[in-house]
């Protein structure tokens, strides 16, 4: 199965009295055939789960990503799931390319962190 990576942004609520909450697109949203008949946690779990920015998380901030109540993080999903999400949340989702998610990957992700400390104990 194809899949294409798109980076989105997620928002904190402020804090409440429960602490503060985590808001993602309302994934539900997009049509059931673009989910392949899955939950949109199934999905994710399918395509190998979340890629978190590292370098700028909530209450960080950094030239890329100036605003310390958004947050980053990149999935891998079907090509028509990117598509819907795009059009349903311009302003939260994006498309990347090949060039862009290899950046993000080696210079903003904690899944980077882990491999270099993979490759630093066991050599490779």
């Amino acid at each position: 199965m194809d899949v294409v990576p798109i980076k989105v942004v997620l928002r904190q609520i402020p804090r409440t009295a429960r602490g503060a909450t985590i808001e993602y697109p309302p994934f539900g949203q997009v049509s059931e055939a673009a989910r392949l008949g899955l939950s949109w946690q199934q999905l994710v779990d399918a395509y190998g789960g979340p890629i978190y920015d590292k370098a700028s998380g909530f209450g960080e901030s950094d030239p890329e990503s100036p605003d310390p109540l958004l947050w980053h993080v990149v999935y891998l999903v079907p090509p028509a799931f990117a598509d819907e999400a795009e059009a349903l949340w311009p302003d939260r989702v994006t498309r990347l390319t090949e060039a862009a998610l290899e950046t993000f990957y080696d210079r903003r992700s904690l899944a980077g962190d882990m491999i270099v400390a993979v490759h630093f104990r066991y050599g490779g």
